[in-house]
């Protein structure tokens, strides 16, 4: 029997299996004994209205659709999907993953996944999704591409500098740096130019700027894969939301293991905030005395390196949510109060 709780009322429910080319459907209905439907479009603008016009005949009103969240792939046709009227959420693989292990599977195709992904929808309720407005979605495109060509540029750096090439390869190689080079330059060009064209944006990167350490190129990034921060119901889910947060390992009396970064979570932030992480431990007067601090009760380098790109995250929600640019001056320090509770 599937239990469904009984805040939110599930009459019908759709798992979407997402490939390059094509989308397996999976439409349930949970209250008729009607068999369920698979069906198969291409994962193309004609094929998501074809199935937006079959499911107009099925008169499910805002069916709650689920689709795992792999990119480019799904972007698509989630917005589609979101603008029809329908509850969309984009859900992380791994946990369509896990819940899948859960039911010990013995088969896995296209269709079976397509159903699996239906059955968590039903069963687990994860939350709707929202896309980004149009000027971020943008931003994103942007700078993505440009992290692309920067990687590009960096793969046929080394080539051109691993050793001695014929002059046909060395010339067409230096061609192509050339040409990555100045394209790089007109992405970062078009980059500034959309944050300056849109006021919001252009308020949030000149409060990202203020923090010390954190430069256009980490502000772009964050801009572009972070969204608004204010979406983030504190400062806790967007550190888990990047990945900055320890996974603790300890059960019983004999298993106390490390407690490593979780890493699950934006890849790309966390690379961005590195280098700024590495800067501000000569130059941000606020994150220099927490790192040494870390250093002299005996944590690692690199943990203390962590926790500084932790506290960046810290200090851009906090310069967001306040609408108030960084003060160095500010070091925030717990109430006497609060010290007093805690001993209590």
């Amino acid at each position: 029997m599937t239990l469904v709780s009984p805040s939110v009322c599930v009459d019908s429910v759709l798992g979407i299996d997402v490939a390059k080319a094509k989308v397996d459907t999976w439409f349930e209905r949970v209250t008729a004994s009607e068999k369920p439907t698979h069906q198969r479009y291409d994962n193309s603008p004609a094929g998501h209205q074809r199935l937006l016009a079959w499911l107009a005949t099925q008169a499910v009103g805002q069916l709650p659709v689920c689709l795992e969240a792999t990119g480019t792939y799904s972007d698509a046709l989630a917005l589609c999907l979101h603008q029809a009227g329908y509850r969309v959420s984009l859900v992380n693989p791994l946990r369509i993953k896990r819940y899948g292990e859960s039911e010990l599977r013995r088969i896995k195709t296209d269709k079976s996944d397509a159903a699996l992904i239906a059955r968590f929808c039903l069963t687990q309720q994860p939350d709707p999704w929202t896309p980004l407005p149009p000027e971020r979605r943008e931003l994103q495109d942007l700078v993505r591409s440009l992290q692309d060509v920067k990687q590009l540029s960096q793969q046929q750096g080394s080539r051109h500098s691993s050793g001695p090439h014929t002059p046909i390869v060395t010339a067409a190689t230096t061609r192509i740096l050339t040409c990555l080079g100045q394209q790089q330059s007109l992405l970062e060009q078009q980059i500034r130019q959309h944050i300056l064209a849109h006021k919001t944006l252009a308020t949030d990167y000149a409060l990202l700027l203020s923090i010390v350490s954190i430069g256009p190129k980490t502000a772009a990034v964050l801009l572009a894969e972070l969204g608004d921060l204010r979406r983030f119901a504190n400062v806790r889910d967007l550190v888990a939301y990047v990945g900055l947060c320890p996974r603790l390992c300890s059960s019983g009396s004999s298993l106390h293991g490390p407690t490593p970064l979780t890493k699950r979570g934006n890849a790309v932030v966390r690379k961005a905030l590195y280098f700024p992480a590495l800067n501000a431990l000569r130059f941000n007067p606020c994150l220099r005395p927490f790192y040494h601090r870390l250093l002299a009760q005996g944590k690692p380098k690199m943990v203390a390196v962590a926790a500084v790109m932790r506290k960046l995250v810290h200090l851009a929600y906090g310069v967001l949510l306040s609408g108030q640019p960084f003060d160095p001056a500010h070091v925030s320090v717990r109430p006497a109060q609060s010290q007093e509770t805690l001993h209590e």
